[in-house]
């Protein structure tokens, strides 16, 4: 993973990334084990679905299914604490 200049953000900026971090992290705790780590194996690990399939046992189909709704529920997650937020 890339690293990032800090210096190039206000404190705010870091604070807000910081929070939406949290945030993800917390939706990622939400989805079913399978999702949630088959997720992580593409993301963090870098693998592709086919490898990913392979170690799981499942087809790269399956896996980019996974992949797919696990970023969906992230999302929808994500946007529902914003709107909380904001009220």
């Amino acid at each position: 993973a890339a690293r990032v200049d800090l210096s190039d953000f206000t404190p705010e900026d870091v604070l807000l990334g910081r929070e939406e971090l949290r945030i993800f992290a917390e939706a990622l705790e939400r989805l079913p084990k399978l999702r949630r780590q088959v997720l992580l194996l593409n993301r963090l690990e870098d693998l592709t679905c086919e490898e990913i399939g392979r170690r799981l046992g499942m087809s790269g189909a399956a896996v980019q299914k996974q992949i797919e709704r696990g970023l969906a529920e992230c999302l929808r997650y994500m946007s529902a604490i914003r709107k909380r937020r904001r009220r």
